[in-house]
């Protein structure tokens, strides 16, 4: 079973860069080009984990984190992580892209 993963991002190359890594590590990867977006995509969809760009117009990345708190069924996807350990499965991953 892979791991389903949204990026929500605005940034174009930041998006592209972020999807094709998690697709090359074997995740199933959804985009969504801002925060209205990755709402409607949380109506239909739960992916394991989302990676959310903070610093979006008009609906931000604290705006969707603040709505998932909020929901019972979306809360489950939040999870803190230790920012060491994640750069380093970021390194792995972009590691495993290269190869």
């Amino acid at each position: 079973m892979s791991i389903r993963c949204l990026v929500i991002e605005d940034d174009f190359f930041t998006r592209d860069v972020l999807s094709l890594t998690l697709r090359r590590a074997n995740m199933e990867v959804d985009v969504a080009a801002s925060g209205q977006e990755a709402l409607a995509y949380f109506k239909k969809m739960q992916p394991d984990v989302a990676i959310v760009d903070l610093h979006m117009p008009n609906v931000s990345g604290y705006d969707i984190i603040n709505t998932m708190r909020n929901d019972e069924e979306l809360k489950q996807i939040l999870k803190p992580i230790d920012i060491k350990r994640m750069i380093a499965l970021i390194e792995n991953l972009v590691s495993v892209g290269q190869s």
